[in-house]
């Protein structure tokens, strides 16, 4: 039986409460461009480096984020608690998040600077790929390689 405040419980929170920050600061880019509030800029070599800088710097951090989460999850193999196997779990999470959320943000904010749809498309997107990642039960056990049980004793700790 799954404990409603169990620690799987708080990642998830921390999950929606990234996604809904992301999801609020696309909205709120979306209003200030369409009030006139932001005004893009002029200079189409700007243009070009943000578009070329962005599109690189969203890309590594959203690589490096799945890279840097998946070198930490090899070792929790040689982990025998399950308490430090989900302390690793989390970490490598969080991390993950953080990077993906960066590339969105970045994303985000070239578009209040250039008011280009391309940015905001691209922070779309990313927002897609970070919510494919929520820790949900099947994807605990499938990273961890652990079962139900093991995962029921992780949100007891």
């Amino acid at each position: 039986m799954e404990k409603k405040n169990g620690p799987v419980r708080a990642l998830q929170i921390i999950f929606m409460a990234m996604l809904y920050g992301q999801i609020l600061f696309a909205i709120l880019a979306i209003a200030l461009v369409k009030a006139w509030l932001m005004k893009p800029v002029e200079d189409v070599n700007t243009e070009k480096i943000y578009e070329v800088f962005c599109l690189v710097m969203a890309v590594t951090s959203t690589l490096l984020g799945f890279g840097l989460a998946k070198k930490k999850l090899e070792q929790a193999p040689t982990i025998v608690s399950l308490k430090g196997k989900f302390e690793l779990y989390r970490s490598a999470s969080i991390t993950k998040f953080a990077m993906i959320e960066a590339g969105t943000l970045l994303c985000l904010i070239f578009y209040l600077l250039s008011t280009k749809w391309s940015f905001w498309v691209a922070a779309i997107i990313l927002i897609f790929v970070f919510m494919s990642q929520n820790p949900i039960r099947q994807r605990i056990k499938t990273e961890l390689n652990v079962d139900d049980a093991e995962v029921d004793e992780m949100n007891t700790l």
